[in-house]
């Protein structure tokens, strides 16, 4: 999740003009997708975590510890 925020920060800079290097003007937007894509992801799996694991080990249905 932390490089998909470097991967939009750095997306952010190139549209913005704050570096200037032309190699990286063709692809800002597979920076702004691969940083959208991999926040969204990381935002499910943080909140559907513990859906996760129980689907993934569903013989130990017990969790009222946890």
């Amino acid at each position: 999740m932390l490089y998909s925020l470097w991967y939009l920060a750095f997306g952010i800079a190139v549209l913005l003009g704050v570096l200037a290097d032309q190699r990286h003007t063709t692809e800002e937007g597979a920076y702004f997708i691969s940083g959208i894509l991999g926040f969204v992801i990381g935002i499910v799996f943080l909140r559907f975590g513990r859906e996760i694991v129980r689907f993934s080990y569903p013989n130990d249905k017990d969790d009222h510890d946890a």
